[in-house]
Formats: C-alpha cells, sequence, structure tokens
C-alpha cells in the first residue's frame, strides 16, 4: 500500500478495512453453516441406520478364479491344415514304389532315372558345399 497523505485516504483505507472484515466474517459465517450441515446430515444418517456393531471377523477376500490351461491353438491349426492338405491332395500309389529306406526329395521336373544313377554311383561327386558353418 502507499502511504496516506490527507484524511480522505485514511478514510478510504478504513472503508476498505471495515469491507474486507465484513467478507472475512461472511466466509466465516458461510463455514460455519456447511459445518452445521454437515454434522445435522450425519447425525441424521447415525439416527436412521440405529446402533451398528464392528465386524468380528475381517472381510474374506475374493476367491482367485482358476485361470484355463493354455492352448496351442496355431499348431492345432497347422495340424488340421496339414491333415486337410493330405486328405485332399491326389494320392499317387507309383511315389511309394519308388522309394527306398532313405528319405529323400527330387525336385519336379527331375526324372527318376536321375535319381536311381545318383544312388548307384554313377555319377561322381566333385565337389561338396559344408552348410553348417
Amino acid at each position: 500500500m502507499r502511504p496516506a497523505k490527507d484524511l480522505r485516504d485514511l478514510a478510504a483505507l478504513r472503508d476498505a478495512l471495515r469491507d474486507r472484515q465484513r467478507a472475512d466474517e461472511e466466509a466465516e459465517r458461510l463455514r460455519r453453516e456447511a459445518e452445521a450441515a454437515a454434522e445435522r446430515e450425519r447425525t441424521l444418517f447415525a439416527r436412521s441406520i440405529g446402533a451398528v456393531l464392528p465386524m468380528r471377523t475381517p472381510p474374506l477376500p475374493p476367491l482367485q478364479r482358476a485361470r484355463p490351461e493354455p492352448r496351442p491353438r496355431q499348431r492345432e491349426r497347422d495340424d488340421r491344415a496339414v491333415l486337410a492338405e493330405s486328405i485332399g491332395a491326389a494320392f499317387n500309389a507309383e511315389t511309394l514304389l519308388e522309394t527306398d529306406d532313405e528319405l529323400s526329395f527330387r525336385r519336379p521336373g527331375v526324372g527318376v532315372d536321375v535319381v536311381r544313377k545318383l544312388r548307384r554311383g554313377v555319377w561322381a561327386v566333385q565337389a561338396e558345399v559344408d552348410l553348417h558353418g
């Protein structure tokens, strides 16, 4: 605040202080009324429910449901797809007759005679590729 220079400034200061005091008193009155209303609500609630006793045993925690076992759904889908493909594919009994004790693969377009000549050793191995490292 700036210093008062004459009596009019003091009168204005007195009026401002009086207004501030009235506002503080009004705020205090409203706070007390709100407290009284809250106390009336608590009293009304206590009267309406009557006397209460605390629980003797603590409440039980909620039951934990057992989680279901995980299912390998993708593997099941793969198995079904393989089964459907094996059943749906054209089956040729002659392919079983062309096999022996070893597993082998013949790319389409490579004749049976090529595989037979390789097994009999007609062609010699000229180079090897080590795929392990």
